[in-house]
């Protein structure tokens, strides 16, 4: 049958479809599949690349393998599919990808605006210059994915788990993200702008630049983190608890600090000018000071064993702040 023979088929009769093709690898490149509505369709490891599936709903379908580089994918909407090992590539937008599986998949050179991923696993996935504005995640699991220039623009996210996995180049603009978990990754470059990001975890992670603009940090912790860079200024955490982490040169002049503890924790060169602390407690940190004029301290702040930060303490801006040093009020 020819590949427009095998679209209408599909189209009118999955079952009749299934029959024809007995299980064998179908090439549907270029087909016209608009509007399409299948359900149950198996069509693992097809050639779908070029397809037109404009307005197309698929549901529980079996897409394991699938090439679908290039296709046309404008409003289409995949619900509870297998999808993994697929290809994606090319522009694409409002795509809606609800419960489906796309282990191992591959995205790449992505364009598009609109996009939903709700209840999906891209565990183990490649994501390679993808750039999606108008995005929304809800509880993602991109566990041990590779990505590779990610751009990604929205108003919300929630329950992303990325553990595990390798980020290098990506820009996170998501205004409000409601935990982003990078346990024990690889980072390169991550970049927050306009976003407000609610329980960022980054334990046992190693980050060559952690970089932030007009964003915050809300509810952190991390233990065992390693950052090579930290550029936050200008921008504002609350919250941050830090444990056994080690930091290369950490920018946090004009940052607002709310709550911030930190314990056996070394910062090779701490930026601080302009900045302003509410509440802090510190014990063991290792720190060596940059710049630090008109830092300023506000509520009660602890030091204890840091010798560093114990002379901050006393150069720093007091606004009727309770200062104690290693158990001395000062």
């Amino acid at each position: 049958m020819t590949i427009d023979e095998l679209a209408r088929l599909l189209r009118r009769d999955v079952a009749r479809f299934h029959e024809v093709t007995a299980g064998a690898v179908v090439d549907l490149s270029g087909a016209d599949l608009r509007g399409s509505k299948l359900v149950g369709a198996r069509l693992v490891g097809a050639q779908l690349g070029g397809a037109d599936l404009t307005g197309a709903r698929l549901h529980g379908c079996d897409l394991r393998g699938a090439n679908l580089a290039h296709a046309r994918l404008a409003t289409t909407q995949f619900h509870t599919c297998n999808l993994r090992q697929a290809s994606f590539a090319g522009p694409a937008d409002r795509v809606r990808l609800v419960e489906c599986h796309l282990g191992a998949a591959r995205l790449d050179g992505i364009r598009g605006d609109g996009w939903l991923f709700k209840g999906i696993n891209l565990s183990g996935a490649a994501l390679r210059d993808v750039a999606i504005t108008g995005v929304e995640l809800d509880q993602v699991n991109l566990r041990r994915a590779q990505v590779d220039r990610l751009d990604l623009e929205g108003k919300q996210a929630r329950r992303v788990a990325a553990g595990a996995g390798a980020w290098d180049g990506v820009r996170w603009r998501i205004a409000l993200t409601d935990e982003l978990d990078l346990t024990d990754s690889r980072v390169g470059a991550l970049r927050f702008e306009r976003a407000v990001v609610n329980r960022l975890t980054l334990s046992g992670a190693e980050v060559d630049e952690l970089r932030g603009s007009e964003a915050a940090l809300l509810r952190t912790q991390w233990t065992g983190a390693k950052i090579a860079r930290w550029a936050w200024r200008g921008c504002a955490m609350s919250e941050l608890h830090l444990r056994s982490c080690q930091i290369g040169h950490a920018d946090w002049r004009e940052t607002e600090l709310l709550d911030v503890t930190a314990g056996e924790t070394a910062i090779a060169r701490l930026e601080l000018t302009g900045a302003k602390l509410l509440h802090g407690a510190f014990r063991r940190c290792d720190t060596a000071l940059g710049s630090e004029q008109g830092f300023s301290l506000w509520g009660r702040v602890r030091i204890d064993a840091s010798p560093a930060l114990a002379g901050l303490a006393g150069r720093a801006v007091r606004n009727g702040a309770e200062v104690t040093v290693d158990g001395h009020a000062v």
